[in-house]
């Protein structure tokens, strides 16, 4: 994966349901690479919390993860 915004994202998801690929991804990250907070969804509002670990804006409303089903 070249991208480390998607590595940032799917780490997060992973995180999120416990795909357990989590390690993995983050060990591609650098601390540079997180120290940007690009948008958990780039077409979502400008506004949420920060995650620090994985350098996202989480701007996706919470109950979001017990509403979405991973088959």
């Amino acid at each position: 994966i070249n991208s480390k915004v998607l590595i940032k994202r799917v780490g997060y998801v992973s995180e999120r349901y416990g795909w357990g690929i989590e390690d993995e991804l983050f060990d591609m990250l650098t601390v540079k690479d997180r120290r940007s907070y690009p948008l958990f969804d780039p077409g979502g509002p400008d506004e949420g919390k920060y995650n620090y670990k994985w350098g996202l804006k989480i701007n996706v409303p919470e109950n979001l993860w017990r509403e979405t089903k991973w088959m």
